[in-house]
């Protein structure tokens, strides 16, 4: 999405429509950096520029930029529309995003907001040209979802990425064959989990011995 309204998409060739100039992008990217050091890491990892370091972001990371960051950053720094469009998106997130669970009322809110945001972002972006089809992505359709998936997994749902990811942040220290990396991990992830069992399994059973 954020590639889509910044034109840096190159898949979607001639076609793309920029709404967000490179030169505001890069101001963006230095606000965020420049306010690492008065942010504790634990809401994410780090703010870093997203202008040169969205491929590495990750889910919390994202999450961070929806529902405290983006706000500040985007303000009189991108087209009214663009911001409108951020603006549904941002409190729905924080409806959707609760720790404890968010009511029918706030479900419905939540829902109201994510179709209009699909509603402002495709009037600029497709703007109805049959040649910009492509900028329909689906993406943007799936965010339809979120409240019934919402409602019906309850909390789990909406984090269950992010204990995943930490997860996999830990398995390349694991690697350690350049020529066999799948072989390596396999074998060292086997080694962890194995050594894991026989340690609980001695401190519950046999801890004298």
């Amino acid at each position: 999405m954020r590639e889509l309204v910044a034109g840096e998409n190159e898949k979607l060739g001639k076609d793309q429509t920029c709404i967000i100039p490179k030169s505001v992008c890069e101001t963006i990217g230095r606000k965020i950096k420049a306010g690492r050091s008065t942010v504790p890491r634990c809401p994410a990892r780090c703010l870093r520029n997203i202008y040169k370091n969205e491929g590495s972001y990750k889910a919390v990371d994202w999450m961070y930029f929806l529902l405290s960051v983006g706000t500040a950053v985007l303000a009189d720094g991108i087209p009214e529309e663009v911001f409108k469009m951020f603006m549904y998106l941002c409190p729905a997130g924080r409806l959707l995003f609760k720790r404890n669970a968010p009511t029918d009322y706030e479900l419905k809110a939540a829902e109201k907001l994510l179709k209009r945001f699909c509603h402002a972002s495709y009037t600029p972006v497709y703007a109805g040209k049959v040649e910009r089809l492509r900028l329909c992505r689906p993406t943007n359709v799936a965010l339809l979802d979120m409240s019934a998936n919402r409602r019906s997994c309850g909390r789990a749902w909406s984090f269950w990425q992010f204990p995943v990811e930490n997860l996999i942040g830990t398995l390349t220290r694991l690697i350690r064959s350049r020529r066999l990396p799948y072989a390596a991990l396999t074998t060292a992830v086997s080694a962890k989990y194995s050594t894991e069992l026989v340690t609980s399994f001695t401190q519950a059973h046999v801890a004298d011995a």
